[in-house]
């Protein structure tokens, strides 16, 4: 028992809301690469189907109630397909404890120390944005994580592998990505160049500075 020190000098993760961590104006606002918790319902479900290591990478958690800007949030976190425990199902509530970061201007939970199971929530319907909403000249640092719904979309040019053997979502006239990381084409017909679509719902997400709705 001796040779184990106790101390009173860590200090317990920050409880925030999701809009805390989104809206740097926020009072409650947590610093860069400190612990928090934080509560949400899972809205989605990252399975990467272009992985062979990591089928499940992460989830995405939005605030009960009505969706709308600074309510989402993605929760990085990677699963083996034999790891015992498995990915929160979309409408789960969740009480996520981790670290707040950047990883490229997107906000994150990273290093999950515990995701506690609240039991059944109801997911957010998806708002309507445009695509000027969701680009870097607009404001689509209040979407990051949310459920979104852009109309009337053009396909551009699919996002495929170098043989053109996998397909991985396609670019949009209106200069954002449509990325499958929530199913699989294999088994579907992909999209082709000139498609249009009523809509397209998904929850926005950015990586390395470009936006994508993730589907």
């Amino acid at each position: 028992a001796t040779d184990i020190a106790t101390s009173s000098a860590c200090a317990d993760a920050k409880v925030v809301t999701v809009s805390d961590i989104q809206d740097t104006t926020a009072a409650n606002h947590p610093a860069k690469d400190t612990e928090v918790k934080v509560t949400g319902i899972v809205t989605a479900v990252d399975q990467n189907p272009s992985s062979t290591s990591n089928k499940f990478t992460g989830f995405y958690i939005q605030e009960e109630g009505t969706g709308g800007p600074y309510k989402g949030l993605y929760v990085f976190h990677s699963w083996l397909d034999t790891d015992t425990i498995k990915p929160p199902a979309v409408g789960t509530k969740v009480e996520v404890t981790g670290i707040y970061t950047e990883y490229y201007d997107l906000s994150e939970i990273k290093n999950v120390t515990e995701i506690k199971d609240l039991g059944a929530g109801t997911v957010p319907d998806a708002i309507t944005v445009t695509a000027a909403d969701i680009q870097l000249t607009g404001d689509y640092q209040k979407y990051e994580g949310v459920l979104v719904k852009v109309e009337n979309v053009t396909v551009k040019e699919l996002v495929q592998n170098t043989d053109k053997s996998k397909t991985y979502g396609f670019k949009a006239t209106d200069g954002f990505e449509v990325k499958n990381d929530l199913f699989d084409f294999v088994g579907s017909t992909p999209p082709a160049a000139n498609d249009t679509y009523t809509s397209i719902t998904g929850v926005l997400h950015m990586y390395k500075d470009a936006p994508q709705i993730i589907v």
